[in-house]
């Protein structure tokens, strides 16, 4: 039996298990019952001769006396097994039509022994009860053709004779095939059982899992290969109705419509180069950061994405919210910035009068010590240059050659005022620079007097 008859006598089976038990034995009792009638019409010469063949009429009467058993009889409230005297009383039923009719007219009926030897068979009945039934039933039926005298040889005698082996035949392919079926129905009952199993455990897993990223305080999405979002936690949710989006499906018309900016807050991603197209096309993202939305709603989004391995493609983008993170750095810069702006003003006066000094007639320790001094000034406008530009958001880095001599002979000339009042004696061995840029002097020694850094 092919998977789909498989399937459509499992629903047979099951709409049948689904009705009363009143509703199976109207069912069962149907063929019969429609067959006597059709026979009834058929047969006006038995009506006709009904007195001389009152049998005739006692099986018509049985018949509608087993209809309506099976019609008005509560079999709910009954044992299982009561309805089978319904094809009992078919079978005396069948018995009176084939052996009632005038002069043997209606001996063809016995056929109709097929009806309840279906029931019989197909029912709970163990095959020690329902087999011999299949077969003494039709041969009481068939029973007075065979004890006729001079029937044999005659074709109505091999009909009789017939029919009970036949009977027999039909009621073991019943009792096979049931036999089959439930076992067939057993397997796929146990299938579905399994696969109920697994969809319950599907079930459990996805409700862990949407408890888990509800969990997380990192909005989570994954989207499908075109970006669209297919799937999000409440974090995202709520990181949506803070910028004022209220649907995560249309997230993907928000990461167009919303402006997205860079870092800075200054360039705007186009709608091509922004955080879930991108993963969606299977790019890697690892801690980038981008504004979303604006005014005092925008937030800082540090995004993390990996694209999905697999047919159906997609990604899973998580976002975190930085923005008090970064709205503290943005602060902090804009200190330094003013710190440092305010340190050039008064540095670069105290260098214009050490300048104005310097020009004058000095005696040479007066004119050390003010050179000392226009040198720190000129580093801490240096230091000052340098918060400036650690403020912005990049770091312009130029790797240089420097001379260290000089830098320790300068850092040297600055203490030497401390040491002196200190009564300490500073000393400073310090070779020239030979100017060298390399590793190796020419010599090929590495130098004492040069070094890089970068």
């Amino acid at each position: 039996m092919s998977v789909k008859e498989l399937a459509t006598a499992s629903r047979v089976l099951r709409y049948v298990d689904r009705a009363g038990a009143r509703t199976r034995v109207v069912l069962c009792q149907l063929p019969l019952s429609v067959a006597v009638a059709v026979i009834a019409v058929a047969a006006p010469t038995a009506w006709a001769d009904a007195a001389a063949a009152p049998l005739f009429a006692a099986g018509i009467l049985a018949q509608m006396a087993a209809a309506l058993v099976s019609l008005l009889l509560p079999w709910e409230q009954l044992d299982a097994e009561a309805a089978l005297w319904v094809p009992v009383l078919d079978l005396v039923s069948v018995w009176l039509l084939r052996n009632g009719g005038p002069h043997g007219a209606l001996t063809g009926t016995g056929a109709l022994a097929v009806f309840p030897v279906i029931w019989i068979a197909g029912s709970t009945l163990s095959a020690r009860i329902a087999l011999p039934t299949a077969l003494f039933g039709p041969l009481l039926i068939t029973l007075p053709t065979l004890l006729t005298p001079g029937a044999a040889g005659h074709p109505v005698f091999s009909d009789a004779l017939l029919l009970p082996p036949l009977m027999l035949t039909v009621a073991v392919a019943i009792r096979a095939a049931g036999a089959g079926l439930r076992l067939q129905e057993r397997a796929l009952r146990a299938h579905q059982a399994k696969l109920k199993e697994l969809l319950e455990e599907a079930v459990e897993k996805e409700a862990l899992l949407a408890t888990i990223l509800d969990a997380a305080s990192v909005g989570i999405v994954a989207v499908d290969p075109g970006g669209r979002p297919v799937r999000w936690n409440e974090a995202f949710r709520s990181l949506l109705e803070g910028v004022g989006w209220e649907s995560p499906a249309d997230f993907d018309i928000a990461d167009r419509a919303f402006p997205v900016f860079t870092k800075d807050r200054r360039a705007r991603v186009e709608p091509d180069r922004r955080v879930l197209h991108r993963a969606a096309r299977g790019e890697s993202i690892d801690g980038e950061m981008v504004w979303l939305g604006w005014g005092p709603r925008a937030r800082a989004l540090q995004v993390v994405a990996r694209p999905v391995d697999g047919d159906r493609g997609g990604a899973v983008v998580s976002y975190t919210d930085v923005t008090q993170l970064a709205q503290t750095a943005e602060d902090k810069a804009e200190l330094v910035r003013t710190v440092a702006h305010e340190f050039r003003s008064p540095l670069t006066s105290v260098l214009g009068n050490l300048d104005l000094a310097l020009e004058a007639e000095l005696p040479a320790a007066a004119r050390s010590r003010l050179e000392v001094a226009q040198g720190n000034a000129e580093r801490l406008i240096e230091l000052a240059r340098d918060l400036m530009a650690s403020s912005e958001v990049t770091l312009p880095i130029r790797p240089a050659w420097i001379d260290l001599s000089a830098v320790l002979a300068a850092r040297a000339e600055a203490v030497q005022t401390a040491a002196d009042a200190a009564q300490v004696r500073l000393v400073v061995d310090l070779p020239r620079s030979c100017g060298c840029r390399r590793t190796r002097c020419a010599s090929g020694r590495r130098p004492t007097t040069c070094s890089r850094t970068r």
